[in-house]
């Protein structure tokens, strides 16, 4: 296997075999689809898909020392970029996917790695070096909407179970657009520039009115009421109050009415796992990782699959890092590492189906951080935090927000 030479600095383990077995498909497609820049495949295009990119990125950042490797990467993107703002949706280009492929979803990677690089580097080297990049951005997005504040152009949800039952796609860009431009409002913020904080918060405030009026609707229905639909409405934070809380029970409803089978693409990969378990529902999230039925990770598992696929049937490319999220959804939420400008906030969750788990994170130039739990006979839970060197690391599990001590041990028992 060729691939850029990057440390390893992440890793997992857990009570469930096919958890464990998604890191080992997931590292394995990691690797062979970076060589030089961060490809779709190894084997058939090759190219920079930068949606790809941005919804493997954080899984990436947890098992790889990879910010000047996605640095390159930037830089790419940014070459690529017309006058007028426009974006392809490969990196590097032959002119090729200006018109096709591309829209927010796929664009918002010159957003998406400046952030997340500052989430876990704690450096915003990048948020300046492509902020007048990320302006032209937005402006072209402004110049595509239709006078409504919605977007239209671009790939959705892809790669869905069916492709014809694709979530609408002015549904999920619309979406993405609101979150590129929140995400503008913290770069202006960390930059000091007040002015464009003011325009890009009337900015956002304007598209989630326009996708409140246009798509939510009563008993927690958003759109077409895909899963991809209810749960980019969530991830991006475009719905608040009571709203988010009928649409997280409706989504949840229909993941159980499904038996935790998936049933959504690319995008609802990375959503639903994720707003599960910020409203409540990690349980369902972790079955829908590990559930061995067709279609869903671990029916990949189940028939024999060594990399992550590109579609949920099989037939397709057999080796795609686009689902790769499941890497992140570990050390985030069961390990419970969260990165905040270079320094690790621990809020684990303890899902029922799982009788321990344990991961590491080196965080780069700083130290190393592990985390294990596991669950005792009594129904408690064991939390141990093992720190080792200089980096930053701070755990609510005790009532309150308490900063742990470099180089030490804390156990916490959750009951």
């Amino acid at each position: 296997v060729v691939c850029n030479s990057f440390e390893d600095v992440g890793n997992y383990s857990s009570s469930n075999v096919v958890l464990d077995k998604l890191l080992e498909l997931t590292k394995r497609s990691y690797e062979s689809n970076f060589v030089g820049i961060p490809t779709d495949c190894p084997h058939r295009e090759k190219n920079g898909w930068t949606g790809d990119v941005q919804l493997a990125c954080e899984s990436g950042l947890f098992l790889y020392d990879s910010m000047t490797d996605y640095g390159h990467f930037l830089d790419c993107v940014a070459d690529t970029q017309r006058p007028s703002g426009q974006l392809p949706c490969i990196a590097p280009s032959g002119i090729w996917g200006y018109n096709w492929g591309c829209g927010p979803a796929w664009d918002m990677v010159l957003f998406v790695l400046p952030y997340q690089i500052y989430r876990f580097y704690g450096n915003d080297e990048y948020i300046r070096r492509h902020y007048d990049d990320m302006v032209r951005y937005i402006e072209f997005c402004r110049q595509m909407e239709r006078g409504d504040g919605l977007l239209y152009h671009g790939l959705g949800d892809w790669c869905p179970v069916e492709h014809f039952r694709m979530t609408k796609c002015e549904i999920t860009l619309t979406a993405c657009y609101y979150d590129i431009v929140c995400k503008m409002v913290f770069f202006a913020n960390i930059l000091g520039r007040k002015d464009d904080e003011k325009y890009y918060l009337a900015l956002a405030d304007k598209i989630r009115s326009a996708f409140n009026e246009a798509f939510v609707r009563e008993n927690g229905i958003v759109g077409d009421d895909t899963w991809a639909a209810l749960s980019c409405a969530l991830y991006c934070d475009i719905v608040s109050g009571d709203d988010a809380r009928l649409i997280a029970d409706r989504l949840v409803g229909k993941v159980r009415e499904n038996a935790h089978r998936v049933d959504f693409g690319i995008l609802g990969a990375k959503y639903v796992p994720h707003v599960l378990v910020r409203y409540g529902y990690a349980d369902d999230a972790l079955k829908l990782f590990t559930q061995t039925e067709y279609p869903g990770w671990g029916n990949w598992v189940k028939r024999g699959a060594t990399t992550l696929w590109e579609t949920w049937s099989g037939l397709h490319s057999r080796n795609h890092i686009m689902f790769g999220d499941v890497a992140n959804w570990c050390f985030e939420h069961l390990g419970g590492i969260r990165m905040n400008g270079g320094k690790v906030e621990l809020k684990p969750v303890f899902v029922k189906g799982l009788d321990h788990f344990e991961c590491s994170y080196k965080v780069p130039g700083k130290g190393m951080v592990k985390t294990a739990w596991q669950r005792k006979d009594d129904g408690s839970v064991e939390y141990t935090v093992d720190i080792s060197g200089s980096v930053e690391v701070s755990c609510a599990l005790s009532g309150k927000n308490e900063l742990l001590a470099a180089d030490s041990t804390k156990t916490f028992v959750v009951r």
